[in-house]
C-alpha cells in the first residue's frame, strides 16, 4: 500500500511517517489509482487508517481467538481484516503479547539421560 511505502521509504512507523514530504510526482507513477485523488483526502484517509490501528491494538488482548471459526466473532472479524493492520503495529500487538505472558518463574531446565531413555524404548 501507499502507506507502507511511505513507511518503509522514510525508515518511521505509521505514526511517524509524514506525508508533506513523501507524496513527489514518482509516488503517483507507482499508485495511478490516487492520481485523481487530492493530498488532503489521502492525509484523511492515512488518518483514519492510524485510528483504525490503534483501535485494534487496544482491542485484540480482549478478544478470544479461539472463537475465530464463528462468523459472528469478534475474532472472526478481525482475523478477516488483519491485511489492514500495519506491520509496526503487529510487531506491537506481538511484542506486547510476549512481555505479559513472559513469567517471572525461574526457567524450565530439562536433563536427558540418554542411557535411560534408550532402555525404555
Amino acid at each position: 500500500s501507499l502507506v507502507n511505502s511511505l513507511c518503509r521509504a522514510q525508515r518511521k512507523n505509521l505514526h511517524q511517517v509524514s506525508l508533506d514530504r513523501a507524496l513527489s510526482p514518482d509516488v503517483w507513477e507507482h499508485y495511478p489509482q490516487l492520481q485523481s485523488v487530492s493530498e488532503e483526502e489521502i492525509a484523511k484517509r492515512v488518518a483514519v487508517i492510524k485510528r483504525f490501528n490503534r483501535i485494534i491494538f487496544t482491542v485484540v488482548p480482549l478478544v478470544n481467538f479461539e472463537m475465530s471459526h464463528r462468523a459472528d466473532s469478534v475474532a472472526s472479524v478481525l482475523m478477516g481484516v488483519r491485511g489492514l493492520l500495519f506491520q509496526n503495529i503487529a510487531d506491537d500487538i506481538m511484542r506486547s503479547i510476549i512481555k505479559t505472558t513472559n513469567g517471572k518463574a525461574e526457567p524450565i531446565r530439562i536433563t536427558l539421560n540418554r542411557r535411560k531413555a534408550a532402555r525404555n524404548r
